[in-house]
Protein backbone atom coordinates (compact mmCIF):
# COMPACT_ATOMS: atom_id res chain seq x y z
CA UNK A 1 0.00 0.00 0.00
CA UNK A 2 2.89 2.32 0.57
CA UNK A 3 4.63 1.58 -2.68
CA UNK A 4 1.20 2.28 -4.37
CA UNK A 5 0.63 5.46 -2.34
CA UNK A 6 4.38 6.42 -3.32
CA UNK A 7 3.58 5.59 -7.12
CA UNK A 8 0.61 7.81 -6.90
CA UNK A 9 2.33 10.62 -5.52
CA UNK A 10 5.65 10.94 -8.07
CA UNK A 11 2.32 10.38 -11.27
CA UNK A 12 0.65 13.56 -9.64
CA UNK A 13 4.43 15.20 -9.33
CA UNK A 14 4.66 14.45 -12.87
CA UNK A 15 1.90 16.41 -14.32
CA UNK A 16 2.02 19.74 -15.52
CA UNK A 17 0.32 23.03 -13.23
CA UNK A 18 -2.52 23.46 -15.69
CA UNK A 19 -3.42 20.00 -14.45
CA UNK A 20 -2.62 19.92 -10.99
CA UNK A 21 -5.69 18.74 -9.08
CA UNK A 22 -7.74 21.64 -7.07
CA UNK A 23 -8.37 20.02 -4.17
CA UNK A 24 -4.07 19.98 -3.51
CA UNK A 25 -3.13 23.47 -2.34
CA UNK A 26 -0.49 25.39 -2.83
CA UNK A 27 3.01 25.64 -1.42
CA UNK A 28 2.44 28.78 1.21
CA UNK A 29 -1.91 28.09 1.21
CA UNK A 30 -3.94 27.19 3.84
CA UNK A 31 -4.66 23.68 5.28
CA UNK A 32 -7.80 22.53 3.93
CA UNK A 33 -8.71 18.87 4.16
CA UNK A 34 -8.63 16.49 1.54
CA UNK A 35 -11.59 14.26 1.35
CA UNK A 36 -10.24 11.71 -0.36
CA UNK A 37 -7.53 9.89 1.19
CA UNK A 38 -5.30 7.22 -0.59
CA UNK A 39 -6.58 3.75 1.13
CA UNK A 40 -9.00 1.46 0.95
CA UNK A 41 -12.79 2.29 1.19
CA UNK A 42 -13.69 2.45 4.82
CA UNK A 43 -10.31 2.57 5.79
CA UNK A 44 -9.58 5.74 7.90
CA UNK A 45 -6.01 4.94 9.04
CA UNK A 46 -4.29 6.09 5.88
CA UNK A 47 -2.61 9.22 5.61
CA UNK A 48 -3.79 11.75 2.91
CA UNK A 49 -1.62 12.91 -0.04
CA UNK A 50 -2.38 16.20 0.58
CA UNK A 51 -0.66 16.65 4.14
CA UNK A 52 2.40 14.33 2.46
CA UNK A 53 2.85 16.76 -0.29
CA UNK A 54 2.78 19.79 2.02
CA UNK A 55 5.18 18.56 4.12
CA UNK A 56 7.43 18.03 1.17
CA UNK A 57 6.97 21.04 0.17
CA UNK A 58 6.65 23.51 2.99
CA UNK A 59 8.95 22.00 5.90
CA UNK A 60 11.36 20.16 3.48
CA UNK A 61 11.38 23.16 0.96
CA UNK A 62 11.35 20.93 -1.48
CA UNK A 63 9.08 21.07 -5.25
CA UNK A 64 8.39 17.16 -5.99
CA UNK A 65 7.84 18.55 -9.69
CA UNK A 66 10.38 20.88 -10.02
CA UNK A 67 13.63 19.15 -9.39
CA UNK A 68 15.48 21.84 -11.34
CA UNK A 69 14.04 24.80 -10.79
CA UNK A 70 16.45 26.72 -12.36
CA UNK A 71 17.30 24.68 -15.09
CA UNK A 72 20.61 24.28 -14.13
CA UNK A 73 21.05 20.50 -15.28
CA UNK A 74 19.69 21.69 -18.81
CA UNK A 75 21.84 23.93 -19.16
CA UNK A 76 24.82 21.27 -17.95
CA UNK A 77 23.40 19.03 -20.63
CA UNK A 78 23.36 21.71 -23.06
CA UNK A 79 26.75 23.06 -23.22
CA UNK A 80 28.24 19.39 -22.89
CA UNK A 81 26.75 18.03 -25.75
CA UNK A 82 28.85 19.46 -28.14
CA UNK A 83 32.16 17.57 -25.79
CA UNK A 84 30.33 14.26 -26.24
CA UNK A 85 29.89 14.47 -30.24
CA UNK A 86 33.62 15.54 -30.32
CA UNK A 87 34.73 12.77 -28.40
CA UNK A 88 32.57 10.30 -30.04
CA UNK A 89 33.71 11.53 -33.16
CA UNK A 90 37.47 11.51 -32.63
CA UNK A 91 36.82 8.03 -31.77
CA UNK A 92 35.26 6.78 -34.43
CA UNK A 93 37.65 9.18 -37.01
CA UNK A 94 40.42 7.47 -35.71
CA UNK A 95 38.97 4.22 -35.51
CA UNK A 96 37.81 4.54 -39.09
CA UNK A 97 41.76 5.56 -39.92
CA UNK A 98 42.80 2.16 -38.51
CA UNK A 99 40.36 -0.33 -40.55
CA UNK A 100 41.52 1.47 -43.33
CA UNK A 101 45.08 1.57 -43.02
CA UNK A 102 44.77 -2.88 -42.49
CA UNK A 103 42.71 -2.91 -45.68
CA UNK A 104 44.72 -0.63 -47.54
CA UNK A 105 47.87 -2.83 -45.84
CA UNK A 106 46.74 -6.04 -46.62
CA UNK A 107 45.58 -5.64 -50.06
CA UNK A 108 48.95 -3.90 -50.80
CA UNK A 109 51.02 -6.83 -49.75
CA UNK A 110 48.97 -8.63 -52.28
CA UNK A 111 49.62 -6.28 -54.85
CA UNK A 112 53.28 -6.16 -54.52
CA UNK A 113 53.59 -10.11 -54.36
CA UNK A 114 51.15 -10.18 -57.69
CA UNK A 115 53.43 -7.33 -59.11
CA UNK A 116 56.68 -8.82 -58.62
CA UNK A 117 55.52 -11.87 -59.83
CA UNK A 118 55.03 -10.48 -63.39
CA UNK A 119 58.07 -8.80 -63.07
CA UNK A 120 60.15 -11.66 -62.55
CA UNK A 121 57.69 -13.81 -65.14
CA UNK A 122 59.05 -11.02 -67.65
CA UNK A 123 62.56 -10.28 -66.91
CA UNK A 124 63.62 -14.07 -65.77
CA UNK A 125 64.37 -17.10 -68.20
CA UNK A 126 64.08 -19.30 -66.00
CA UNK A 127 60.59 -21.04 -65.52
CA UNK A 128 61.66 -23.04 -62.16
CA UNK A 129 62.85 -19.78 -60.14
CA UNK A 130 59.83 -17.90 -61.56
CA UNK A 131 57.83 -20.63 -60.21
CA UNK A 132 59.29 -19.92 -56.88
CA UNK A 133 59.00 -16.59 -56.73
CA UNK A 134 55.76 -16.78 -57.12
CA UNK A 135 55.79 -19.70 -54.75
CA UNK A 136 57.51 -17.21 -52.00
CA UNK A 137 55.30 -14.63 -52.87
CA UNK A 138 52.25 -16.12 -52.00
CA UNK A 139 53.75 -17.65 -49.15
CA UNK A 140 54.37 -14.37 -47.85
CA UNK A 141 51.05 -13.01 -48.36
CA UNK A 142 49.83 -15.60 -46.37
CA UNK A 143 52.65 -14.62 -43.34
CA UNK A 144 50.86 -11.24 -42.86
CA UNK A 145 46.93 -13.49 -42.77
CA UNK A 146 49.22 -15.32 -39.80
CA UNK A 147 50.10 -12.29 -38.17
CA UNK A 148 47.12 -10.51 -37.99
CA UNK A 149 44.86 -13.50 -36.80
CA UNK A 150 47.70 -14.95 -34.01
CA UNK A 151 47.80 -18.21 -35.69
CA UNK A 152 50.02 -20.78 -34.52
CA UNK A 153 49.97 -22.46 -37.80
CA UNK A 154 50.56 -21.55 -41.24
CA UNK A 155 47.14 -21.48 -43.36
CA UNK A 156 46.53 -24.49 -45.10
CA UNK A 157 47.60 -22.98 -48.76
CA UNK A 158 50.23 -21.57 -47.79
CA UNK A 159 51.82 -25.45 -46.11
CA UNK A 160 51.17 -26.94 -49.14
CA UNK A 161 53.03 -24.47 -50.50
CA UNK A 162 56.44 -25.50 -48.71
CA UNK A 163 58.64 -27.81 -48.11
CA UNK A 164 59.37 -30.14 -45.19
CA UNK A 165 63.42 -29.01 -45.15
CA UNK A 166 62.18 -25.32 -45.56
CA UNK A 167 62.92 -22.34 -42.51
CA UNK A 168 59.61 -21.17 -42.34
CA UNK A 169 57.93 -23.21 -39.38
CA UNK A 170 60.89 -22.71 -37.31
CA UNK A 171 61.36 -19.00 -37.77
CA UNK A 172 60.22 -16.60 -35.17
CA UNK A 173 59.17 -13.80 -38.00
CA UNK A 174 57.79 -15.65 -41.14
CA UNK A 175 57.07 -12.40 -43.13
CA UNK A 176 61.06 -11.55 -42.62
CA UNK A 177 62.04 -14.68 -43.60
CA UNK A 178 59.41 -15.16 -46.62
CA UNK A 179 60.96 -11.49 -47.76
CA UNK A 180 64.42 -12.25 -47.32
CA UNK A 181 63.86 -15.70 -49.43
CA UNK A 182 62.33 -13.38 -52.60
CA UNK A 183 65.07 -10.64 -52.31
CA UNK A 184 67.50 -14.08 -52.61
CA UNK A 185 65.82 -15.30 -55.24
CA UNK A 186 65.70 -11.90 -57.43
CA UNK A 187 69.66 -11.81 -56.82
CA UNK A 188 69.75 -15.17 -58.25
CA UNK A 189 68.05 -13.55 -61.09
CA UNK A 190 71.18 -11.96 -62.27
CA UNK A 191 72.27 -15.34 -63.52
CA UNK A 192 69.08 -15.65 -65.70
CA UNK A 193 68.99 -12.36 -67.88
CA UNK A 194 67.85 -10.22 -65.19
CA UNK A 195 69.81 -6.67 -65.51
CA UNK A 196 70.60 -4.35 -62.63
CA UNK A 197 67.67 -2.26 -63.14
CA UNK A 198 65.66 -4.50 -63.40
CA UNK A 199 66.51 -6.13 -60.02
CA UNK A 200 66.12 -2.68 -58.32
CA UNK A 201 62.73 -2.04 -59.67
CA UNK A 202 62.02 -5.71 -57.96
CA UNK A 203 63.29 -4.29 -54.85
CA UNK A 204 61.42 -1.77 -54.88
CA UNK A 205 58.20 -3.49 -55.23
CA UNK A 206 59.86 -5.47 -52.35
CA UNK A 207 60.24 -2.79 -49.82
CA UNK A 208 56.21 -1.39 -51.04
CA UNK A 209 55.39 -5.17 -49.69
CA UNK A 210 56.90 -5.00 -46.45
CA UNK A 211 55.70 -1.17 -45.67
CA UNK A 212 52.25 -2.49 -46.09
CA UNK A 213 52.89 -5.61 -44.15
CA UNK A 214 54.95 -3.43 -41.31
CA UNK A 215 51.35 -0.88 -41.21
CA UNK A 216 49.66 -3.85 -40.89
CA UNK A 217 51.75 -5.27 -37.73
CA UNK A 218 51.13 -1.89 -35.89
CA UNK A 219 47.23 -1.70 -35.89
CA UNK A 220 47.20 -5.25 -35.01
CA UNK A 221 49.75 -5.07 -31.82
CA UNK A 222 49.01 -1.27 -31.19
CA UNK A 223 45.89 0.03 -29.44
CA UNK A 224 44.41 3.19 -29.50
CA UNK A 225 45.27 4.90 -26.01
CA UNK A 226 43.38 3.07 -23.68
CA UNK A 227 42.66 6.55 -21.79
CA UNK A 228 40.43 7.49 -25.16
CA UNK A 229 38.43 5.11 -24.93
CA UNK A 230 37.83 5.17 -21.27
CA UNK A 231 36.67 8.90 -21.22
CA UNK A 232 35.00 8.30 -24.39
CA UNK A 233 32.64 5.63 -23.26
CA UNK A 234 32.22 6.68 -19.84
CA UNK A 235 31.56 10.17 -20.60
CA UNK A 236 28.66 8.89 -22.86
CA UNK A 237 27.43 6.59 -20.34
CA UNK A 238 27.48 8.99 -17.63
CA UNK A 239 25.61 11.54 -19.99
CA UNK A 240 23.05 9.70 -20.67
CA UNK A 241 22.12 8.26 -17.33
CA UNK A 242 21.96 12.03 -15.69
CA UNK A 243 19.93 12.76 -18.63
CA UNK A 244 16.06 12.48 -17.82
CA UNK A 245 17.09 14.50 -15.14
CA UNK A 246 17.46 17.43 -17.22
CA UNK A 247 15.00 16.93 -19.23
CA UNK A 248 12.51 16.40 -16.55
CA UNK A 249 10.79 20.10 -16.44
CA UNK A 250 10.23 20.86 -20.12
CA UNK A 251 9.35 16.80 -21.48
CA UNK A 252 5.86 14.80 -21.06
CA UNK A 253 5.75 10.95 -19.63
CA UNK A 254 6.27 10.03 -23.91
CA UNK A 255 9.81 12.10 -23.77
CA UNK A 256 10.90 9.18 -22.08
CA UNK A 257 10.25 7.12 -25.30
CA UNK A 258 12.42 9.26 -27.54
CA UNK A 259 15.21 9.62 -24.91
CA UNK A 260 15.62 5.94 -24.88
CA UNK A 261 15.71 5.34 -28.49
CA UNK A 262 18.43 8.75 -28.73
CA UNK A 263 20.57 6.66 -26.05
CA UNK A 264 20.57 3.34 -27.76
CA UNK A 265 21.62 4.99 -31.18
CA UNK A 266 24.44 6.85 -29.38
CA UNK A 267 25.53 3.49 -27.28
CA UNK A 268 25.66 2.44 -31.19
CA UNK A 269 27.76 4.36 -32.07
CA UNK A 270 29.91 4.03 -29.07
CA UNK A 271 29.80 0.09 -30.25
CA UNK A 272 30.71 0.91 -34.05
CA UNK A 273 34.06 2.64 -32.57
CA UNK A 274 34.87 -0.11 -30.06
CA UNK A 275 35.14 -2.97 -33.17
CA UNK A 276 37.18 -0.86 -35.61
CA UNK A 277 39.70 -0.85 -32.96
CA UNK A 278 40.61 -4.24 -34.20
CA UNK A 279 39.63 -4.00 -37.90
CA UNK A 280 40.78 -7.16 -39.38
CA UNK A 281 37.59 -9.23 -38.82
CA UNK A 282 36.09 -6.91 -40.63
CA UNK A 283 37.73 -7.27 -43.24
CA UNK A 284 37.37 -9.80 -46.41
CA UNK A 285 40.87 -11.52 -45.62
CA UNK A 286 40.24 -14.76 -47.34
CA UNK A 287 39.18 -12.74 -51.08
CA UNK A 288 42.05 -10.81 -50.77
CA UNK A 289 44.25 -13.50 -50.71
CA UNK A 290 42.42 -15.66 -53.15
CA UNK A 291 42.65 -13.04 -55.56
CA UNK A 292 46.60 -12.75 -54.68
CA UNK A 293 46.53 -16.47 -55.12
CA UNK A 294 44.30 -15.89 -58.75
CA UNK A 295 46.56 -12.90 -60.01
CA UNK A 296 50.04 -15.11 -59.25
CA UNK A 297 48.73 -17.61 -61.65
CA UNK A 298 47.51 -15.68 -63.64
CA UNK A 299 50.34 -13.92 -64.50
CA UNK A 300 52.78 -17.16 -65.11
CA UNK A 301 50.16 -18.54 -67.61
CA UNK A 302 49.67 -15.04 -69.47
CA UNK A 303 53.27 -14.32 -70.05
CA UNK A 304 54.01 -18.25 -71.20
CA UNK A 305 51.25 -17.83 -73.61
CA UNK A 306 52.84 -14.62 -74.83
CA UNK A 307 55.49 -15.41 -75.44
CA UNK A 308 54.30 -18.57 -77.65
CA UNK A 309 52.32 -16.32 -79.35
CA UNK A 310 55.42 -14.19 -80.03
CA UNK A 311 58.06 -16.57 -80.99
CA UNK A 312 55.22 -18.22 -83.42
CA UNK A 313 56.27 -17.78 -86.76
CA UNK A 314 53.77 -16.01 -89.65
CA UNK A 315 54.21 -14.02 -92.63
CA UNK A 316 54.12 -10.41 -93.19
CA UNK A 317 52.10 -8.81 -96.24
CA UNK A 318 55.66 -9.13 -98.02
CA UNK A 319 55.61 -12.86 -97.80
CA UNK A 320 58.25 -13.09 -95.56
CA UNK A 321 58.58 -15.64 -92.53
CA UNK A 322 58.94 -13.14 -89.37
CA UNK A 323 58.29 -13.83 -85.31
CA UNK A 324 55.93 -11.93 -83.48
CA UNK A 325 52.22 -11.06 -83.35
CA UNK A 326 50.70 -9.77 -85.83
CA UNK A 327 48.38 -6.43 -85.22
CA UNK A 328 45.04 -8.56 -86.35
CA UNK A 329 45.79 -11.48 -84.05
CA UNK A 330 46.34 -8.61 -81.31
CA UNK A 331 43.11 -6.84 -82.05
CA UNK A 332 41.18 -9.77 -82.43
CA UNK A 333 42.80 -11.25 -78.85
CA UNK A 334 40.82 -7.65 -77.23
CA UNK A 335 37.49 -8.31 -78.87
CA UNK A 336 37.13 -11.61 -77.91
CA UNK A 337 38.24 -10.49 -74.69
CA UNK A 338 35.61 -7.30 -74.28
CA UNK A 339 32.74 -9.80 -75.77
CA UNK A 340 33.28 -12.43 -72.81
CA UNK A 341 30.22 -12.85 -70.65
CA UNK A 342 31.07 -11.36 -67.45
CA UNK A 343 34.42 -10.47 -67.88
CA UNK A 344 33.44 -6.49 -67.09
CA UNK A 345 31.78 -7.79 -63.69
CA UNK A 346 35.33 -9.87 -62.09
CA UNK A 347 36.90 -6.86 -63.46
CA UNK A 348 35.42 -4.50 -61.08
CA UNK A 349 35.18 -7.64 -57.97
CA UNK A 350 38.96 -7.49 -58.73
CA UNK A 351 39.19 -4.11 -58.68
CA UNK A 352 36.93 -3.79 -55.39
CA UNK A 353 38.81 -6.23 -53.50
CA UNK A 354 42.35 -4.79 -54.47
Amino acid sequence: MALLRLCLLLLWAAQPLSVKPSCLPLPGAGCTHLDCQISPPGHHGGVDADGTVRVWQDEMGWNVRELDRNNILFDTFRLSSFAMSLLLSLRVGRNYDRWWTARCGFAGVGSAASTLVGQATSWIDSPQLQADIRRWAVVWHFSILQIVRAAAEPHPTSAALLHEDELYRQSRKPRQLASSQLRLLVCEGRQHGLSEEQAIAMDATIVKGIGDASACVRVRFQAMPHSLTLISTGFLQIWLLLLPLGLWEGTAWFGLVAMFFTALLLLCVDEVATQLENPFPLLPLEEILDSTVRDTGRALEEVDALRTLWRKPRRDGNGHVVLGVAPSDVSCVLQQGARTPGSAGKAGRRQHTR
